[in-house]
């Protein structure tokens, strides 16, 4: 909660009708829903309509930050407009940036970054505002071979389905066509390493990475016929991804998970080993809470540990694995799959490396000395029998 004195007054983006009055009914529901402005650590005002772009039937985005413990969205029409409404704590919106920045894709992020600020009374609000601007400008991750392979292959594919089905079904061989183009863009745009851009702004932002495809997308929308669009179709695919059909690949060999192991303990491991340390945690924290496992706790500790390191905090991270090691100690050398003598090992040594430093490294010091491991689920360490696999209801197993 923000004191009445630091929440200040709303301050008012310049609307012309209808969207003025639509936006004062906006914050009148907000405010009900929170309880008064002093419950606000900050309200955005966000959307082309605020950014004078809008068109007739835009909607109106507003983003409200709070400090209580849940997330909704709001769809509602006001004064004849559109209006969505983000309510979210800071703890959510730095899981979302986190988990855009993985997709590549940013509305969390652009709308608090490029946004209106009616409010902003809080250092957490102002302290989200510069991270997603400095996320926004540093740009996504690059993309990955696999992804660009798959994305490769998903357009080029729709494309022979639309030439496929041409003359036997003319319509879906329209929408296939227009499929394809759809994905040959945003793989033009991932490989310049761009974030995807908004729907109603891909064709337009393509061209501005590769203008020679301003030509090639007129003639796909102006198409007289079906083979000249799909003609043009082709040619837009094979600009953007360098191929107009089908190509041999391979996908990596991946784990094949028995039916009777624990979803949630594979969805932890998959998120652990790809770095997605509170992702992992928050994976396995409904399933401890069924099972109260000491050994489940003892992971989301582990984990825990490493959202510390990513975080530059060693005195988190030491503490965490020690709560870790005390927990999982009794559960060594394995089980459910995992090979917790190695954990311990892991965790002891990372322990070591740390405190043996002359001064608690911190920040950039600390994530630069941090080896990040790997978990290993090995059917030779899964006994069949642990407690962890009984459902609400079963008899004990022997």
């Amino acid at each position: 909660m923000v004191s009445s004195e630091r929440a200040g007054k709303l301050q008012w983006p310049v609307l012309g009708p209808p969207f003025d009055g639509a936006l004062q009914s906006a914050v009148r529901l907000i405010l009900e829903r929170m309880g008064g402005i002093e419950h606000l650590l900050a309200l955005y005002a966000a959307g082309s309509v605020v950014r004078g772009e809008g068109g007739p039937l835009s909607d109106l985005d507003l983003f409200a930050v709070h400090d209580h413990r849940w997330r909704q969205r709001v769809q509602v029409r006001l004064n004849g407009v559109p209006v969505e409404i983000f309510f979210n704590p800071p703890s959510q919106i730095r899981r979302d940036f986190e988990e855009e920045r993985r997709r590549r894709r940013a509305p969390t992020a652009h709308m608090i970054a490029t946004g209106f600020a009616m409010v902003e009374a809080d250092q957490r609000a102002r302290a989200l505002r510069e991270q997603a601007r400095a996320m926004l400008d540093a740009g996504p991750p690059p993309l990955g071979l696999e992804e660009a392979v798959r994305m490769r292959y998903v357009a080029a594919s729709l494309l022979e389905d639309a030439i496929d089905s041409q003359s036997t079904d003319p319509m879906s061989s329209l929408l296939l066509a227009a499929r394809a183009v759809d994905g040959a863009l945003r793989y033009r745009c991932a490989v310049a390493g761009r974030w995807e851009p908004r729907d109603k702004e891909l064709a337009t932002r393509t061209c501005e990475i590769d203008p020679a495809l301003l030509q090639l997308l007129r003639a796909f929308h102006g198409a007289p016929d079906l083979a000249s669009r799909i003609e043009a179709a082709r040619r837009v695919v094979l600009r953007c991804t360098g191929v107009d059909g089908s190509f041999d690949w391979e996908s990596p060999r991946e784990f094949v998970v028995d039916p009777a192991w624990p979803v949630a303990l594979v969805t932890f491991v998959d998120l652990f080993n790809t770095r997605r340390y509170w992702h992992a945690h928050e994976a396995l924290e409904p399933e401890w809470r069924r099972t109260r496992s000491d050994f489940y706790r003892g992971l989301i500790l582990y984990a825990s540990a490493f959202v510390h390191a990513q975080r530059g905090n060693p005195s988190g991270v030491l503490h965490q694995l020690r709560k870790a090691r005390e927990r999982l100690a009794r559960y060594a050398p394995s089980y459910l799959g995992l090979d917790v003598a190695a954990i311990l090992e892991e965790a002891a040594r990372v322990e070591a490396r740390i405190a043996g430093q002359a001064g608690l490294p911190r920040g950039k010091e600390l994530r630069a000395m941090m080896e990040w491991p790997s978990l290993h689920l090995d059917a030779n360490r899964y006994a069949g029998t642990e407690p962890e696999l009984a459902m609400p209801g079963d008899e004990p197993r022997s």
